[in-house]
């Protein structure tokens, strides 16, 4: 997964996602990305190797739980939104 292959929708769900990841399961070793509530994919393509590789790994774990709930899937042109984003956002993540 490249995270700038993401769409900018799918891009900041699975970062919310990924964040309340880090926080729900007390994840120590990413618990400095939670000062960076909105990643965009500008910022991202501005920072430094090592951010970047932290930022992934956030993204991989939201998408991963997207992907789990049926909010996001896959097909021949990548990742998608399964339902209208509306819908997902009266959701907590």
């Amino acid at each position: 997964m490249s995270p700038e292959s993401l769409a900018p929708q799918i891009f900041s769900r699975a970062w919310a996602v990924g964040l309340q990841t880090v926080r729900d399961k007390a994840i120590c070793s990413f618990e400095h990305m939670t000062v960076i509530p909105n990643l965009s994919p500008s910022f991202y393509a501005l920072s430094c190797q090592e951010l970047r590789r932290d930022m992934e790994i956030i993204l991989q774990i939201g998408l991963s739980r997207l992907l789990a709930d049926g909010e996001v899937k896959t097909g021949p042109a990548g990742y998608s939104l399964a339902l209208p984003i509306a819908a997902h956002l009266r959701k907590s993540p």
